[in-house]
């Protein structure tokens, strides 16, 4: 239901063929519900994080990167900035194996799905 969601990704850029990157800030642990269909209402929970100081940013980066003529590699590329500094030791490991296990399973998820795709083509 729109409104109730705490957590969300945005897309930051969109290059066709080419890449998606996704966004998202968030408190840590708090959860603070928004609406990801209302542009002002994103924009004001941003600025409340950051102003407030305590936040987790993220991005990930999909990337397709041709191997040769009938192949085409996925790189999947996550980056975090931790606010204040001093959380990103303490959150840097959790925050990390989290994007390993939810990045592992899209990629297998992809995978499994180009390879169903290319059987059935």
């Amino acid at each position: 239901m729109a409104g109730d969601e705490v957590a969300y990704l945005g897309v930051m850029a969109v290059q066709p063929a080419q890449h998606l990157v996704y966004y998202s800030i968030r408190h840590p642990w708090r959860g603070k519900p928004v609406d990801p269909t209302d542009e002002a209402a994103l924009r004001a929970r941003e600025d409340e994080l950051r102003s407030g100081g305590l936040y987790l940013e993220f991005s990930w980066a999909f990337v397709l990167r041709p191997v040769d003529a009938g192949r085409t590699g996925l790189l999947l590329r996550a980056r975090t900035n931790v606010a204040p500094m001093r959380l990103a030791g303490p959150l840097g490991i959790p925050v990390g194996l989290v994007d390993v296990y939810e990045g592992g399973g899209m990629l297998r998820g992809t995978r499994a799905r180009a390879i169903a795709g290319s059987v059935s083509s």
